[in-house]
């Protein structure tokens, strides 16, 4: 074999594909390649290699254990893992602690971990897993050429405390300082593209951000867990901001501004759990005009909102995208293609459907007459809602009051029909279902809901309590009937019952007579 050539689009091997063969000479990387995968030319017989520009990553011991004797980089903006050139013959020419390919900083090969660092001019990226792990580095001084921080380049410094990012750095690699704990102050280009996957997790000194005006996407998990961290400045153009990016930011106050949520207005998704347990966020969210949807998550645990104020595209909201925001009262819309908004509840755009209600809202709920269904965890978790009316309902979907704890009565209307025990999952302080006498589908009796005819007990609410006396009309007992009624002390079941269904008294304590 005289003569490679590697095409990743054409060629699939296993690694190492070329691993020590002997007579391989020169080595040729398609323009094709953008990535040079792990050990894939771990010892090959190799003078020289030039690296072509769309390579975008080498990856570890890509090369290691050959005999190359001399490397070429066509591109500078380019992900390296410190381990890729391992025991070549070119590694070995080399003399300086820090050692560079070309405009890379690839390398520290000296013995005793420094404490302050310093790159030299002209450098444009640092490889990753450059300083990984070195404990004993408090301060680094980077070049004004830098343009890319490799994965995991100083991940685990620990004591890293002083760094400041040149002007015109544009990507930001995955874990570049995650677990920096000393980092306190993070001020970033405003030619940034990328902030990599976790690439500031747990830097729990951080106390503040800046982002300027930039088309830039913030990774997931970017500043996850930065617990002293009080204000986020994010730039209007921000593209993307991935999951949990300020998750566990518990110090959190506002983004743009003192106790305020302003978000970039290029936004088009707010991720799952992107400000998850950010409990000190307060104020007005207004969610920017392109923004379609909200997802699990995303403000769960963000305790100091109040109201949300949603967008004109808007059309998806997750169920769970506010749980435990028991402050969070009201939705507005100044406009919207999608939702109405009634006595600050999220409706669909004809009222025919209630999406959601906030979790702040509290005493009684009067849901829109022109209203005929409530989704799926509409009411999930509101915890303060003690009397919900419903006249005009048809249809109630599953967990749609799960947890509503305090909850104690549900008034339902002539046309509702299709009971299911999970609509009230949770509820432990129900005490009745009120049914209007003209409903053909069911009645209601001391707050228990049955069949129309009353042959069927249909559902017990988990809050009564002491003695039930089932009338002596039933002959049926609907599956999951008491379940968790475990305040009842005793039912009293006479014997003109059939059939007791499945699981109709699991979680209670009672006696059956």
């Amino acid at each position: 074999m005289t003569q490679i050539i590697f095409n990743a689009e054409k060629c699939k091997t296993n690694k190492p594909a070329f691993g020590y063969t002997t007579k391989t000479k020169n080595l040729k990387i398609g323009n094709n390649v953008q990535i040079i995968d792990n050990r894939i030319f771990e010892g090959i017989n190799i003078d020289k290699i030039e690296i072509p520009q769309n390579v975008s990553e080498i990856r570890a011991k890509a090369f290691a254990n050959s005999t190359l004797n001399d490397v070429k980089l066509l591109s500078s903006n380019i992900e390296i893992d410190n381990t890729a050139f391992d025991n070549t013959n070119w590694l070995k020419k080399q003399n300086n602690e820090i050692i560079y390919i070309d405009q890379v900083a690839f390398k520290f090969t000296g013995e005793n971990l420094p404490t302050e660092l310093t790159i030299k001019d002209g450098t444009t990226a640092i490889a990753a897993n450059f300083m990984k792990g070195n404990i004993n580095l408090k301060k680094i001084n980077l070049p004004s050429s830098l343009e890319v921080i490799g994965s995991a380049a100083f991940e685990n410094c620990t004591n890293l405390s002083s760094i400041t990012l040149p002007p015109y750095i544009t990507n930001i690699n995955k874990y570049a300082f995650a677990n920096c704990h000393e980092l306190k102050y993070i001020n970033l280009s405003s030619y940034l593209i990328s902030i990599g996957d976790f690439a500031f997790e747990n830097c729990t000194n951080i106390d503040s951000i800046t982002i300027n005006q930039a088309y830039c996407s913030i990774g997931i998990g970017a500043f996850r867990n930065c617990n002293k961290m009080t204000k986020a400045t994010i730039g209007d153009k921000i593209t993307s901001i991935g999951d949990m990016a300020f998750a566990y930011c518990t110090n959190l106050k506002g983004i743009n501004a003192d106790k305020k949520i302003i978000l970039p207005s290029e936004l088009e998704i707010i991720n799952n759990a992107t400000f998850y347990n950010c409990e000190k966020l307060s104020g007005k969210i207004v969610i920017p005009r392109n923004v379609t949807t909200i997802k699990d998550q995303a403000f769960e645990g963000c305790r100091g909102i109040h109201s949300v104020e949603i967008s004109t595209k808007l059309d998806t909201i997750s169920t769970s995208a506010f749980d435990r925001t028991h402050n969070f009262t009201r939705f507005f819309s100044s406009s919207s293609d999608h939702y109405t908004i009634h006595q600050g509840l999220l409706y669909s755009k004809n009222i025919s459907v209630l999406y959601h209600c906030p979790k702040g809202y509290k005493g009684t709920c009067v849901v829109h007459r022109d209203t005929r269904a409530i989704n799926n965890k509409a009411f999930n978790n509101c915890s303060n809602i003690q009397h919900i009316i419903s006249n005009g309902i048809e249809e109630i979907k599953d967990f749609a009051f799960n947890g509503c704890t305090k909850l104690k009565r549900v008034t339902l209307g002539e046309n509702f029909r299709n009971f299911n025990y999970q609509i009230f999952q949770g509820c432990q302080s129900l005490m009745s279902i009120d049914i209007k006498k003209d409903n053909r589908h069911y009645k209601s009796i001391d707050g228990i809901l049955y069949t129309a005819d009353m042959k069927t007990l249909v559902y017990c609410p988990q809050g009564i309590n002491g003695v039930v006396k089932i009338p002596k009309t039933v002959r049926h007992i609907a599956d999951y009937a008491f379940y968790n009624c475990n305040q009842i002390e005793k039912v009293i079941i006479h014997k003109n019952i059939k059939t007791i269904g499945k699981e109709a008294f699991t979680g209670c304590n009672t006696q059956q007579l």
